[in-house]
């Protein structure tokens, strides 16, 4: 509900740092934008005005390739960068061609994702196995300045399968459970200078 009016539909995103409303609530509200000056919102395909600052990662690997994970309870599903990709080398060990999708976000650009089933990823003693990532050139990397460093972005297509997630962003911890273990804690491995994702 806001201010008493709704009820509304609301998404929890761990891959954003400030929150956001669609034009359709801003109409249904009755609100009137104030005077501020816009500011940039970058999201998975591209930018638009509005939005920006801080995020969170944690060291993995995948296939023993280290690298950096964002837990991004906005994203449908996991994305990958190409230093991930081509440090896997799927294209040349596998022999096969990926299969070719639209990967579609936030703002309206739409970018060409490749889908690749991923070797068992890694984080701290948490696996995950049989996950098929989408690999593309996608504009967030570039704004969190990913782009050269393996890196993924862990959607609900695996946090969906956890049993609880938790995240403490002002303790910096990321806790999560499943029916068949304790509860895990992970530190992440540091804060990246920039900034907001939106789908």
């Amino acid at each position: 509900m806001v201010n008493g009016k709704g009820p509304f539909r609301f998404i929890v995103d761990t891959g954003a740092t400030h929150s956001t409303v669609s034009p359709r609530l801003v109409q249904a509200l009755g609100l009137q934008p104030t005077e501020v000056s816009s500011i940039v919102l970058n999201g998975i395909t591209g930018s638009t005005t509005r939005v920006t600052h801080g995020l969170m990662t944690l060291s993995m690997e995948v296939g023993g390739v280290r690298g950096l994970a964002v837990i991004d309870t906005g994203s449908e599903r996991t994305l990958g960068n190409p230093a991930l990709r081509d440090a896997l080398k799927l294209r040349t060990r596998t022999g096969t061609e990926a299969l070719v999708t639209s990967v579609y976000g936030a703002t309206e650009q739409i970018e060409r994702g490749e889908i690749w089933r991923a070797p068992t990823i890694l984080i701290d003693t948490m696996r995950i196995n049989d996950v098929q990532v989408v690999y593309g050139d996608f504009h967030i990397f570039k704004v969190w300045e990913m782009q050269n460093t393996p890196a993924i972005i862990v959607g609900m297509d695996v946090l969906g399968t956890v049993a609880s997630l938790g995240i403490d962003f002002k303790n910096a911890d990321v806790y999560f459970t499943s029916s068949r273990t304790n509860t895990m804690t992970y530190k992440p491995a540091g804060n990246l200078s920039s900034t907001v994702q939106h789908k």
